[in-house]
């Protein structure tokens, strides 16, 4: 998409020409509540894993690499006002189509610490106060 834009003389790093921004356009008119937010933000339902709002370059056929998206995080006027968000941990399954990331197809990669598959679901996250600096 960069070359083309340059070729043509168009600025790439707008929000019109950037590549996705027919899915914005498009998907904003279904966005309703929180729950649509957390479908939509996890989707990839193109055909090419690499190019959809949550992309998983380690599904690609042709040269997979350990590259994508790998978290999300929403907040809203409501949830700031009641101390919480909404987070997800991991590349998407794309709400069950895609399989969870798994590290054992990528046994020469260093992964300490870090579960071995990648499955989790949105969670909701309290935020607290941090406790006062101690007076030394």
């Amino acid at each position: 998409m960069k070359n083309v834009c340059i070729l043509n003389n168009i600025d790439p790093y707008t929000y019109e020409n950037e590549p996705r921004n027919g899915d914005y356009i498009e998907y904003n008119k279904k966005i309703n509540n929180v729950e649509d937010m957390k479908k939509w933000l996890i989707n990839n339902d193109h055909a090419e894993l690499n190019v959809g709002l949550a992309p998983r370059y380690d599904l690609l056929q042709k040269d997979p690499s350990l590259f994508g998206l790998t978290d999300c995080k929403i907040a809203t006027f409501d949830t700031i006002k009641n101390n919480y968000i909404w987070a997800i941990s991991g590349p998407s399954t794309s709400n069950g189509r895609l399989p969870p990331f798994d590290w054992s197809n990528w046994p020469n990669s260093v992964h300490f610490g870090m579960p071995k598959k990648w499955n989790f679901t949105w969670e909701k996250y309290t935020i607290i106060e941090p406790e006062p600096a101690l007076n030394l």
